[in-house]
């Protein structure tokens, strides 16, 4: 097949080293009909890894008192919060599947097995949970003074896993030899939603109007929330290569999404103040304590430090801000079981806004604007690169219509 053509010839530049430019590509056209000739599918079913079903169906209602009294203000909730989950994975070609109990391929007589897969039969497996979360709140404000204030909060939180770490696929790379165990990744559909206790203290100073100083505690006990671990899994070696026939059951090492705990506890701090009548500035900065979940591994996302910078120019008709952000080396996960994190990064984003009347107004957006290079290496301390990524500046124009 003839490629299509090729990318830019500047494409990729900006990864740096001898990363290859001017490289080629097939249309969306051309993939589709590789796709039709070549895949191990029927068209009813491709591989049997490779299909998934997730749904979700979520209730809730919260409840609200509010409190007052001389000097301080404040409101107390409970919130109720149900979450139905339903995972449709095919985990065929296992040995010891469930259902099943089968060593090696799942034959065909098995009742309910897909047949008409070229990488052998298997069995669909549903995965079915209900989680109940009862969820309260508190949140405490104290004038301190005309100028200072003091706020408190405490309350239980809870966030649910992305659909990707729910869906039951499983990707396996080929054995580097025979003998050797395979390795992957692959979903869980028993991850459960991510829990949180939090607790938070805050001093704010009013120095002068429209201008602010404030200083924040805050602790996050985390019953529950996503990390990754491996588990080992006999599959068929669908794959082939080097790891030998592809009806062989061997060893795949997986990595895969689990529920850990952890706590994290940090420190942030906030600066506003407009000077020059319509300019502005806005910083903050937080410190956060690089804790390591209950499996001794860093809690993924987690940032030391963060911090942004903006400034702005404000008036009736026009406004524009320029924010620089910048954020540490963060934890990012496991690939083929060994951990891999983010260096520090930096961006630049800016925003330009124009009230033509109280119906219509524009706004454009340029995020990216440094075009900043996201690396990723091994083991912390590594230099051993694992990806790199350039996303390239974006720009959005907007009309907001108003009646």
């Amino acid at each position: 097949m003839t490629p299509a053509g090729n990318f830019p010839s500047g494409f990729g530049s900006g990864l740096g080293g001898s990363f290859p430019t001017n490289v080629w590509y097939y249309s969306p056209a051309q993939l589709a009909a590789y796709d039709a000739l070549y895949s191990n599918r029927t068209p009813a079913y491709s591989g049997w890894n490779s299909d998934f079903e997730v749904h979700e169906k979520d209730g809730a209602g919260y409840l609200q008192a509010n409190l007052e009294g001389a000097n301080w203000s404040g409101n107390v909730g409970l919130r109720l919060v149900s979450t139905q989950e339903y995972s449709a994975y095919n985990f065929g070609n296992i040995s010891n599947p469930n259902p099943g109990g089968y060593t090696g391929p799942i034959p065909s007589t098995v009742v309910g097995a897909i047949t008409t897969s070229h990488y052998g039969p298997y069995v669909p497996i549903a995965v079915t949970h209900t989680y109940n979360d009862v969820l309260p709140s508190l949140n405490l404000k104290f004038d301190l003074s005309k100028e200072l204030v003091a706020r408190f909060s405490a309350a239980r939180t809870m966030a649910r896993p992305d659909y990707s770490a729910l869906a039951g696929t499983v990707t396996t790379n080929a054995p580097p030899a025979a003998g050797t165990d395979g390795s992957g990744t692959a979903g869980n559909p028993n991850l459960k939603p991510i829990t949180s206790n939090n607790v938070d203290g805050t001093i704010e100073w009013y120095f002068a109007p429209h201008s602010l100083l404030s200083a924040t505690l805050f602790d996050m006990d985390m019953t529950s929330y996503v990390g990754y671990g491996s588990t080992f899994e006999n599959l068929v070696n669908s794959g082939g290569g080097a790891g030998g026939a592809t009806t062989q059951v061997i060893t795949w090492d997986l990595t895969t999404p689990v529920n850990v705990s952890a706590n994290v506890w940090g420190t942030e701090f906030s600066y506003q103040q407009p000077f020059l009548k319509n300019f502005g500035v806005l910083a903050n900065y937080t410190y956060t304590d690089n804790a390591k979940d209950n499996t001794g591994a860093p809690v993924v996302g987690l940032s030391r430090n963060t911090g942004n910078l903006t400034v702005y120019y404000e008036d009736q008709t026009f406004n524009a801000r320029l924010a620089y952000n910048v954020r540490s080396s963060f934890y990012s996960g496991l690939d083929r079981s060994t951990a891999f994190y983010q260096y520090t990064t930096n961006t630049l984003a800016a925003t330009l806004g124009y009230k033509y009347n109280e119906h219509l107004a524009f706004t454009f957006d340029g995020m990216n604007l440094n075009n900043p290079v996201l690396k990723y290496f091994g083991p912390q301390g590594s230099v051993e690169p694992e990806r790199f990524y350039v996303n390239g500046r974006q720009f959005y124009l907007n009309a907001h219509i108003k009646y």
